[in-house]
């Protein structure tokens, strides 16, 4: 800054000196100096700004520079008059006084209201996250007891335990069905819950493409009775990403569980990968039903469901990709969705590639 009023002001010397209409340049260097530097800082920038200036004008008044008239910018010079010499100066030195203070007042104010903003921010993710553990407590004691439900409609529903009328035996199977539904519900609250509340979670080196094949094998059973084609399309020699491989492994399950589920008999799903250097980008696509754009900016949202879905026969708790995205934040990862109704869905999301593997 010191440098560049230096430069400002020899360009005021060679363009009129105090006579040049741009003298009010130096209010840049100010303004800019009242917005980043210290209040004592600004003070010293303003006293030398006005020192160059002042010099500058004394020492063409007295003859140790020569002046530099500009022709046609003044009719009558003015540089050796006392008069208009010490006015334009006090008007200057006023001028950036003024706005030094102004300035950095305003700036001030905008520190504080930042520093109010992020320690409410803080307070309010605090919040968040005890309340995340709160749910967690409870998701985690209706668990258990949910769990006991489902098994013993089980006993029932697959005849162990005698037989029973037909009408009733049809009412066992929904209690059934939607006991199944709550058990859903309250893993993925759980798993929701889990990933908030923590505050930070423990990381390593996790082969991608493993845990890819591990989430496909797990589907298979539900990919074969659709006739759906699941495949990994993961480059080879992929480099290890840095993460949670519990994690990693829920959000690659959640993605590609929602695909097969959406995805009509005879339908295919892929997982594809890029080495980016220091991020992978995986894409997870499909061909099913794709997503509403209405619905797009909602999708991550909890408890969110498309109005294309809810119709659907197969159920779902509206946190899967919720999850994903906390998932994906807890990894400084990033996601993004390409879908057309009919045509099919494709998340694309970035996972931190493992220091050794590129340093």
């Amino acid at each position: 800054m010191v440098a560049d009023l230096l430069a400002l002001t020899a360009l005021m010397h060679f363009g009129g000196g105090i006579e040049n209409p741009f003298i009010s340049y130096y209010l840049f260097h100010t303004i800019i100096a009242a917005v980043l530097l210290p209040w004592r800082s600004v003070m010293l920038q303003v006293v030398f700004a006005s020192a160059c200036m002042v010099g500058l004008a004394f020492a063409e008044l007295s003859g140790l520079l020569p002046h530099r008239h500009i022709e046609g910018l003044l009719a009558v010079e003015h540089y050796d008059d006392w008069k208009f010499v010490m006015i334009t100066l006090a008007a200057f030195v006023t001028t950036l006084g003024v706005a030094a203070l102004l300035a950095a007042s305003l700036s001030e104010r905008l520190h504080e209201r930042e520093k109010e903003l992020e320690r409410a921010n803080a307070e309010l993710a605090e919040q968040d996250r005890v309340r995340s553990q709160y749910v967690m407590r409870v998701a985690h004691d209706v668990a258990e007891p949910a769990g006991m439900v489902t098994s013993c409609l089980k006993v029932v529903t697959q005849g162990l335990a005698g037989n029973i009328p037909e009408k009733a035996l049809d009412m066992v199977r929904r209690a059934e069905q939607k006991s199944e539904c709550l058990g859903h519900l309250v893993r993925d609250l759980l798993s929701l819950s889990r990933i908030k509340a923590a505050k930070k979670l423990v990381k390593a080196p996790v082969d991608l493409a493993e845990t890819v094949e591990q989430v496909i094998e797990e589907l298979h059973p539900r990919a074969a009775a659709k006739n759906l084609e699941v495949v990994s399309e993961l480059p080879d020699g992929l480099p290890p990403v840095y993460g949670n491989p519990e994690a990693l492994h829920e959000l690659f399950n959640n993605l590609v569980t929602n695909a097969v589920k959406y995805t009509p008999v005879g339908g295919r799903v892929a997982v594809a990968a890029a080495n980016g250097g220091e991020k992978i980008t995986v894409h997870v696509q499909d061909n099913g039903v794709g997503i509403p754009p209405d619905a797009l900016p909602h999708i991550f949202e909890e408890f969110y469901r498309a109005d294309n879905v809810r119709t659907e026969a197969t159920g779902g708790t509206g946190l899967g990709l919720c999850i994903v995205s906390q998932i994906l934040k807890a990894h400084d990862g990033t996601i993004r969705v390409e879908s057309q109704e009919g045509k099919g869905t494709t998340f694309s999301f970035t996972l931190p590639v493992a220091r050794e593997a590129y340093a």
